[in-house]
C-alpha cells in the first residue's frame, strides 16, 4: 500500500505543476489575442477613416483634405480603441 500511496502523491505533484503550467500557456495565448486583435482594430479604424474620406472628398469635392482629415480621425479612434482593450 505505501508504494501505491507514494505514486498517487508523485501523481498529485506533477498534475499541480502541469496546472500552472497551463494557467501560464492559456494566459500568454490571452495576451497574443488581445494585441492581435488590438492591432488590427487599429489599422481598420485608419483604413475606414481614409475610405470615408475619400468618399466624401470624391463627392464634396477637396478629397486630399477629406481623406487626410478621416485618416487622422481614423488613427485617434484606433488608439482610443486599442487602450480600451489593452486595459
Amino acid at each position: 500500500m505505501g508504494d501505491l500511496d507514494d505514486l498517487e502523491s508523485k501523481i498529485n505533484q506533477f498534475k499541480s505543476g502541469q496546472k500552472s503550467d497551463d494557467r501560464d500557456d492559456q494566459k500568454e495565448y490571452d495576451d497574443r489575442s488581445t494585441g492581435m486583435r488590438a492591432g488590427s482594430e487599429f489599422i481598420a479604424y485608419i483604413i475606414s477613416g481614409g475610405l470615408v474620406g475619400w468618399g466624401i472628398g470624391h463627392f464634396l469635392g477637396n478629397m486630399a483634405l477629406w481623406l487626410i482629415l478621416m485618416m487622422f480621425i481614423g488613427f485617434g479612434m484606433g488608439i482610443w480603441r486599442a487602450s480600451q482593450l489593452m486595459k
